[in-house]
């Protein structure tokens, strides 16, 4: 054996090495443990994104092997529009590869296993700046409990998370030239320091492609350098910044005319908010960053938590800052060379506040929108560490005989207080995405062995609006937490089609959108035998119904599963339809649904020239009714109280129908006055065989021009 590999055997055994190894095993196995258990609900729950429904769609699965070709996805065209080319790349060659939802989960685990690596690389680097080793994976560990990162792991968001760990490992590889000077480059390591530098460069460059404001976590190792460095290390530390802002600012420069003018020919197709452009209205966007993105940041992200958590942060910053100026006061850097002493922790202040700052520049001085927003999580992460350093100068100057004890049971109560919280919001969004495909599928199982042609889908509603919660009972926070995925109007056809995919062969149906506007007997015509078209309503609007239809009314979960939302719903899988709703109360939800809701306090009504019509569609199940029942309202109901009796009917038939065209006439009725309040009138009907359509017709009411029905009831 050689001497030059024995000298280089002795160097990577040295103890210096084998310490830095078993430093970063042992963060790997922490951070495995502990964020396998904060994101477990997310890994273990089979369930998808709104974001994730694209790749149900029809085109994106058949034929079998469309996964060659990037054309199928259009996802992909603009990914690459809005400058993110390696996350294009990543998601279609990723995602090709999800045929049902459960095998999304494969994704979310290579996801976790980036944020453990990342975690590791963030607490190793805080280690060897001189914390003890459990409070730099605390610290570090915080980070990554953010918001912004839970809902990576719900999206199985790998581009987003490497653009992270790219950023920080990109930071962390400059820093090895912090000894560099102009005399360096006159010497033999001129080409080291040169591939360290494109290293660097490159790697922020990739981070850039996968998401760019994700990127700027570029910066929060020269953050931690300057909050956890020694002042008298100052001069390693100002090269470093230096270096930092000279290589974010070069490949940010190279990444925008890349993207602007070489790479992306589409981009001003786009929507404005992912548009590259500088803003026309900075002292605008100044005062919307002051005013509500660093509350945001300060309130750490958290979605559900008011926002006095902001000000509880801010306070505890000015206190920690506060009380390190006097620990800085007292120590024996300041009495040994004050002038140099003030100097140095003069300009650390100012170079904390120029990162802080350069974080958030794109978002200040850029046009984008939803293309910088994640920019919030670079501001975050950066608050988070100033948070644990402020924390650190607190405890040590109130505590200083127990101060180390202390940092650790304080940071340990932080992180466990972040990884609860983390584990609630991705419990909550998990079970709200689960539970709104697993009811799709439970409803559709039923009927998979029938000749399906149509799925109509019935949007739900809370308290009376539509998303305002999602299933959990929770709010809705923008589109990333609790969101009911049916809001995604476009979306609707790959909802349905990922719930069936649960329960069929994907070989053995086509589905096809029907949305708004357009002929549903058109698409019915021209589909294949196999082909399955999804339409859907609002709660109250009137339903087209077609033969061969099942519907699923996703009011029933919310009213099944979670009885908090406190919604009004409908109580069995049917469309209810009338021949009109009065145009005076057509803003008030008086449609046809409240006659069957179960519920003596709302109504149908209408208005206008005698007949009129209500009908109910028991779908596929067809029905021999044999009795059914009216039932007015409550005495309390209209200026003088007549109004639930006045408006009632009066001369009527019951028909059946199956195709909802011919009808058969099964009772009727005439001369129906004299109602009193709450009163429920039973009715029996020679009915010789089943129907799926039922329908009261309407000849005549009490009121000539108004017709008011409180509740229809309807019994085999």
């Amino acid at each position: 054996m050689s001497q030059k590999l024995l000298s280089q055997l002795r160097l990577l055994c040295s103890h210096k090495n084998i310490e830095f190894i078993r430093i970063t095993l042992n963060f790997l196995i922490f951070g495995g443990i502990f964020f396998y258990f904060i994101y477990c609900p997310a890994l273990n729950i089979p369930f998808a994104h709104h974001d994730q429904y694209r790749f149900f769609r029809e085109d994106f699965h058949r034929p079998a092997d469309f996964r060659k070709h990037h054309g199928y996805d259009s996802e992909y065209g603009f990914i690459r529009g809005i400058g993110r080319h390696i996350a294009a790349e990543i998601e279609f060659n990723t995602f090709r590869n999800v045929a049902v939802i459960k095998d999304l989960t494969l994704f979310r685990y290579i996801t976790l296993a980036i944020i453990v690596i990342s975690t590791t690389t963030i607490a190793v680097w805080l280690y060897y700046l001189g914390l003890p080793k459990y409070i730099a994976f605390l610290v570090s560990a915080s980070i990554f409990t953010l918001p912004g990162i839970q809902n990576f792991v719900c999206m199985a968001n790998i581009p987003n998370v490497l653009a992270i760990l790219l950023g920080v490992t990109s930071s962390l590889i400059l820093y090895q030239l912090r000894f560099l000077s102009i005399t360096m480059f006159l010497r033999k390591e001129v080409i080291n320091n040169f591939l360290i530098l494109a290293q660097s460069f490159f790697l922020l460059l990739a981070a850039l492609f996968c998401y760019p404001a994700l990127a700027y976590l570029f910066l929060l190792p020269p953050l931690t350098l300057i909050l956890f460095r020694k002042l008298e290390k100052w001069t390693d530390v100002r090269r470093v910044i230096a270096l930092h802002f000279g290589v974010l600012g070069s490949a940010s420069i190279v990444y925008l005319i890349a993207v602007k003018y070489l790479l992306s020919p589409t981009l001003a197709k786009v929507p404005g908010s992912y548009q590259f452009g500088l803003t026309h209205d900075i002292i605008g966007k100044t005062r919307w960053f002051i005013e509500s993105v660093s509350v945001w940041a300060l309130n750490l992200w958290n979605i559900y938590l008011r926002n006095e958590v902001a000000l509880t942060v801010f306070l505890v910053i000015c206190l920690g800052v506060i009380a390190k100026a006097f620990t800085f006061l007292r120590s024996e850097y300041f009495h040994r060379d004050r002038r140099k002493a003030v100097g140095n922790a003069l300009q650390s202040v100012v170079a904390v506040i120029a990162l802080v700052l350069a974080v958030n520049i794109p978002l200040l001085i850029m046009s984008g929108g939803l293309l910088l927003f994640r920019i919030i999580l670079a501001y975050t992460a950066a608050i988070m560490v100033i948070l644990f350093f402020s924390l650190k100068g607190l405890i040590e100057a109130l505590a200083r005989k127990w101060a180390k004890s202390m940092i650790t049971i304080v940071f340990c109560i932080v992180f466990t207080g972040s990884a609860v919280y983390a584990n609630f919001n991705v419990s909550n969004n998990a079970l709200n995405s689960y539970s709104e495909t697993s009811f799709i599928s439970s409803q559709l199982a039923k009927y998979v062995n029938d000749d399906i042609k149509r799925i109509h889908v019935i949007l739900p509603v809370s308290q009376g609006e539509r998303y305002k919660n999602g299933y959990t009972g929770l709010p809705q926070i923008t589109d990333e937490f609790n969101m009911v995925s049916l809001c995604h109007l476009h979306r609707i056809a790959e909802k349905v089609r990922a719930a069936l995919l649960q329960v069929m062969d994907r070989e053995k149906f086509v589905v096809i959108g029907c949305y708004k506007g357009q002929n549903i007997d058109e698409y019915l015509k021209t589909a294949s035998y196999e082909s399955i078209v999804v339409t859907f309503s609002e709660t109250d609007e009137p339903v087209q119904l077609t033969p061969k239809t099942v519907v699923v009314n996703m009011n029933d979960l919310m009213r099944v599963s979670f009885d908090r939302n406190q919604t009004k719903t409908i109580h069995n899988l049917v469309a209810y339809t009338a021949d009109s709703v009065s145009p005076k109360l057509k803003h008030q939800h008086f449609g046809a649904i409240n006659a069957f809701d179960c519920n003596p306090n709302t109504f149908w009504e209408t208005s206008g020239p005698f007949p009129h019509w209500i009908q109910k569609d028991f779908g596929i199940h067809q029905k021999n009714i044999k009795t059914y029942a009216l039932q007015t309202g409550p005495s309390s109901h209209g200026v003088d109280g007549s109004d639930p009796t006045a408006r009632m009917p009066k001369d009527w038939r019951l028909e059946g129908s199956n195709d909802g065209t011919c009808w058969t006439l099964l009772d009727t009725q005439t001369n129906q006055t004299t109602w009193k309040a709450g009163e429920i009138r039973t009715f029996n009907c020679n009915n010789p065989d089943t129907f799926r359509y039922y329908r009261l017709y309407i000849s005549a009411g009490v009121n000539a021009e108004i017709l008011r029905l409180y509740e229809i009831g309807m019994k085999e």
